[in-house]
């Protein structure tokens, strides 16, 4: 499957995360919901940015009273949920080994990298 195209819809900075997540992690189709999950969060990440910029971090409500931009809000509530979304790829050497040797594995010989260390 050719997961580019299905964000090409996106914005360019969206687009752009999403190739390099893709180019340099081992995706599965079960990580499809995850990827699209966090492109959403990206794009509303990106949008919130821009709202920030536009409006500041205080804004006027309909009755000219200075209030909280909401867009605040929804970045730190984004950049949280990506945080977390990034967690579930096996980004490094090691996780990747360990995810490896698990799913080969039937459990009884398992060591543990720190087993294998020592």
């Amino acid at each position: 499957m050719d997961y580019k195209k299905r964000y090409a819809d996106y914005r360019a900075e969206v687009r752009e995360q999403m190739n390099n997540i893709i180019d340099n992690y081992d995706i599965e189709d079960g990580f499809l919901l995850t990827l699209d999950l966090l492109a959403i969060n990206l794009d509303m990440l990106y949008k919130s940015i821009d709202s920030i910029k536009k409006e500041g971090f205080e804004k006027l409500d309909f009755k000219e009273r200075t209030v909280k931009n909401h867009a605040v809000q929804q970045f730190n509530s984004s950049q949280q949920t990506i945080i977390k979304l990034l967690s579930n790829f096996p980004s490094s050497t090691m996780m990747k080994e360990k995810i490896k040797k698990l799913s080969q594995s039937d459990g009884d010989d398992y060591n543990s990298p720190l087993d294998e260390y020592l």
